[in-house]
Formats: structure tokens, C-alpha cells, sequence
């Protein structure tokens, strides 16, 4: 099989965005640990220590991204995409089925729809692993990618993403559908 010729793009993460989603997530913490110590009602309660719980953890995750993640969290490649909070491996366009946008309350996903057997395949953190079954149930089906906390946007990520991908079906190496 032939690849073809193209850009390998590496997109890393942006630390103003890190750092706003980051402060987001404390904001929305205190606001709903506020709310389940001052609210009143059981429901009132519950809905705050959710929010409190959901919403700390959110903000852990940025927080340890911002520690952690050095270099390309994604990258876009003759050969595959690779997203390092997804998987450690490049998933080859042989491998994915379908591209395509999953939207929900105005945030945009790209969703790399592979068969079963290579999310076996695959070494998926514990975030990809445990939010698998609920995308799923929520339409997205295939691997989730968003463009939060990159250097780059939705648009732009989608198209790199169908533009490598097209070129490498195109040249034999795969029968993908890219739609949006």
C-alpha cells in the first residue's frame, strides 16, 4: 500500500485555552459547592454535590494536562491520526470507517468511527475507555476528539483530519466516508 504525500501537522495544546478551562471548572465548582451547602431541597442539594464532584474533576483533568502533556496531543499524518488523550497509537486510515461531526449544545466533536476490533487493538486511557459506552449512547460512535485546549480550532482539525484521510483512501488505502 502506498501512502500518499503530505504534511505530518502536529497540534499542541494552547495554555491560555488550559488555563480558562481550567478556571472554568473551579468557577462552576464553587458555584455548585455553594449550591449544595446553602440550597435548599434534597434535589437542590444532590444537583450541587453532582455539579461540585463533576465539575472538580474536570478541572483535575486540565490541570494535570497542563503538568503533563508536553509536545503533539494530536497529529495528522499520511499514515493515521493519532490523539494522545484518546490512545498511545497512530489508528491508520485503513482503520477508520467514517469521519464525521457529532454536535451537542454547541460544542463539536470529530468522530473517527473504526470497527470493534481495533479498539482492541488500541491502548485507551482511562478517560477514552470509560466515556466509550456513554458517547455511544449519546451518538458518537467511534473515537472522540475535540478540539478544546488545542492550538487550533474545530474547522481547522476537521479539515486536516478529511484531507489526509481522503488522500490516503484515495490512494488505496482504505474505503472511509467523510462527511460532516
Amino acid at each position: 500500500m502506498t501512502t500518499p504525500a503530505g504534511p505530518t501537522v502536529e497540534i499542541g495544546t494552547s495554555p491560555g485555552r488550559t488555563l480558562g478551562l481550567t478556571l472554568l471548572s473551579a468557577l462552576m465548582t464553587a458555584a455548585s459547592a455553594a449550591l449544595a451547602l446553602v440550597g435548599e431541597g434534597v434535589v437542590v442539594v444532590v444537583v450541587g454535590w453532582v455539579g461540585a464532584l463533576f465539575f472538580g474533576a474536570c478541572g483535575a483533568v486540565w490541570v494535570r494536562r497542563a503538568l503533563v502533556q508536553r509536545g503533539a496531543v494530536v497529529t495528522v499524518s499520511p499514515e493515521g491520526f493519532r490523539d494522545v488523550r484518546i490512545a498511545r497509537e497512530t489508528v491508520p486510515w485503513a482503520d477508520v470507517l467514517e469521519i464525521s461531526t457529532w454536535t451537542h449544545s454547541g460544542q463539536h466533536v470529530l468522530v473517527l468511527r473504526v470497527a470493534d476490533d481495533v479498539w482492541d487493538r488500541l491502548t485507551l486511557t482511562t478517560i477514552a475507555r470509560s466515556s466509550r459506552r456513554a458517547n455511544r449512547a449519546l451518538g458518537a460512535d467511534g473515537l472522540a476528539v475535540t478540539a478544546q485546549g488545542l492550538r487550533t480550532t474545530y474547522p481547522e482539525l476537521f479539515r486536516l483530519t478529511v484531507e489526509a484521510a481522503s488522500a490516503a483512501w484515495q490512494s488505496g488505502g482504505g474505503t472511509g466516508v467523510a462527511g460532516r
